[in-house]
């Protein structure tokens, strides 16, 4: 049975923490970017590296950003208003759908 809560929690996850780590992505592969990690990224993706190479740089930078703009959601209040009434389980069973 939908939970309209959840719903709306895993909208907003989506909206305010997945896509701004996305675009914040995009905009670091844009070209004349100077941004540290954008230059790290462009380091790893030259010389031919392997896949897994480029994979292992992009990787922890990508993670790191989504958890910055979680937080930031967070204590912003654009994420989390419906908190008193969404259980922990609940809220992680969302996030591990999302994951998955």
């Amino acid at each position: 049975m939908p939970n309209p809560e959840i719903e709306e929690f895993a909208k907003l996850l989506i909206q305010k923490v997945r896509d701004k780590a996305v675009q914040s992505s995009d905009r670091r592969l844009r070209a004349g970017i100077n941004h540290a990690v954008a230059k790290r990224w462009r380091h790893a993706a030259s010389g031919g590296s392997d896949l897994e190479s480029i994979g292992a740089v992009l990787a922890p930078d990508i993670i790191d950003d989504t958890i910055f703009h979680l937080l930031q959601a967070i204590d912003d209040g654009r994420v989390l208003p419906c908190w008193g009434q969404v259980s922990t389980v609940a809220v992680v069973g969302v996030v591990a759908k999302l994951a998955s």
